[in-house]
């Protein structure tokens, strides 16, 4: 066995990623900023009409996606973290038949959007189409399963970095719409490409690795992949859809505005878990009471990193809409609140559920997933009968869904320390939500009031956090 193979699956040690994890976070703060920033210029260079159909064809071409079973590659990190196969075997298990996938949707997607719709919607979709294929290209999945964060790191400052310049140089009017999708696919394929390139340089793959072995029986979760595949695409994008349907290019632009606040921030909660999944993976399987600290940090980690912005989101819309997005969007303030109250619905969902794949427990995500696309699916339905708002509070009603039919599966576990830490997340929203809302009734300046704002919620959480893991030494569960 190759050295680079032998030391990543001899097991993860929680307080030896230091180095790596640092080196994660500044790529994840970087990404996230690129992405924030690409997002902010699309936003005002486009327009809200503009905008909001730029966002329609890429949530048709999210929902495609789902056809291409994007959780494969869930179960495909989770075989080789548990060295059930080859790393090549499983990566081209994966990768073959979702890739193949891909292009047959995206020509069907595009053939049939010339046929029945305008002419205008049709060439957005189309165009947006490409995502498609550049999304079942990725490769991060191997990166978090061999345990490899600089990896994870590189790939998302690259897709980011690439999808950051391509947007800056080619979108300067409301004609340039093409440059969202078609920046955004650039980055998946180069950072793709520089990945496959690193792993055959490590030797995991081999240059004519063209075995198809398939997965190891024991990751296989069946139909499993395919139907939560299916929902994380309605959860994420069916308020897209249905505002599309439901409602005009302007509303759905101020929507998109509210949605992609919401999926900008999620990436924080991407990437606690890329770094807690695999070692949460490993330790489900050797030290139960380990495994128990890594979903305490991980539930700290995601609740109280990405708390802040959905405090100063849900307290203070109109500092965002005036320091970032513009005056085109002051009509989004009430979805933006929406959105805020998902999105700490979603950095929590996150943790507990990826928390259940990592341990095996199929079935309760499966379970969970169901409801939170049934959700889903009524919101967007009530768009027809109570407008846009109603795909706003989508956002809000579906992660906490999914989070409560999740919730029983930790009903004994951990001795319960998770439960404190999700009460002291939700005491710092609020504090710092209110707070928020007082310096903005106050008159208090944009600048000023995010800076105070900010403060007052990092002394709340920091002062908490510290207090609680003070209480858990004590007990002797840390």
């Amino acid at each position: 066995m190759r050295p680079e193979q032998s030391s990543e699956h001899e097991g993860f040690r929680l307080l030896g990623i230091g180095t790596s994890l640092a080196g994660l976070a500044f790529a994840g703060a970087a990404s996230w900023l690129l992405t924030a920033i690409s997002m902010v210029w699309l936003a005002r260079k486009l327009g809200a009409h503009e905008f909001g159909l730029m966002n329609m064809g890429l949530a048709v071409a999210s929902c495609a996606v789902a056809l291409t079973a994007p959780n494969l590659n869930v179960w495909g990190s989770r075989a080789i973290v548990r060295n059930e196969g080859a790393v090549g075997d499983v990566m081209v298990a994966v990768k073959v038949p979702q890739i193949a996938l891909a292009i047959a949707i995206a020509a069907t997607l595009t053939i049939g959007a010339y046929l029945f719709l305008p002419a205008k919607s049709a060439l957005v979709i189309g165009i947006c189409s490409c995502t498609i294929v550049s999304n079942a290209m990725g490769l991060q999945w191997v990166a978090q399963g061999i345990g490899k964060l600089r990896y994870i790191a590189a790939n998302q400052l690259i897709s980011s970095l690439v999808f950051f310049l391509i947007v800056l140089v080619a979108v300067r009017s409301s004609s340039d719409l093409w440059g969202g999708p078609v920046g955004l696919a650039a980055g998946q394929i180069v950072a793709a490409g520089a990945l496959l390139v690193i792993f055959i340089r490590m030797g995991l793959v081999g240059r004519l690795h063209l075995r198809f072995a398939g997965l190891p029986k024991g990751s296989v979760p069946g139909a499993t992949y395919a139907v939560t595949s299916i929902t994380a695409v309605i959860n994420q994008y069916g308020g897209f859809i249905a505002v599309s349907i439901f409602s005009t290019a302007t509303a759905l632009g101020l929507y998109s505005a509210a949605a992609r606040i919401y999926l900008t921030v999620m990436l924080v909660s991407a990437l606690i878990t890329t770094v807690f999944f695999p070692i949460l993976s490993k330790y489900n399987h050797t030290d139960r009471r380990m495994a128990g600290r890594v979903v305490i940090f991980w539930i700290g980690g995601a609740a109280l990193i990405g708390g802040l912005p959905a405090a100063l989101l849900l307290g203070a819309p109109t500092y965002f809409i005036d320091l970032v997005l513009g005056a085109d969007y002051a009509g989004a303030q009430n979805l933006i609140r929406l959105a805020a109250i998902g999105i700490f619905g979603n950095l929590i969902m996150t943790a507990y559920s990826m928390a259940v794949l990592a341990a095996g427990n199929d079935r309760a995500y499966l379970t969970a997933s169901l409801v939170s696309a049934g959700v889903t699916l009524i919101c967007g339905a009530l768009t027809a009968v109570l407008g846009v708002a109603a795909a706003g509070a989508g956002l809000a009603i579906m992660d906490f869904a999914l989070l409560i039919c999740v919730l029983p599966a930790f009903r004994r576990a951990y001795d319960r320390m998770h439960l404190s830490v999700l009460f002291l997340a939700l005491g710092a929203l609020a504090a710092g939500g209110v707070l928020f809302s007082v310096l903005h009734r106050e008159g208090i300046g944009a600048l000023t009031g995010v800076a105070v704002g900010s403060a007052g919620y990092l002394v709340v959480g920091g002062a908490g956090a510290l207090l609680l893991i003070q209480a858990f030494r004590k007990r002797g569960l840390l």
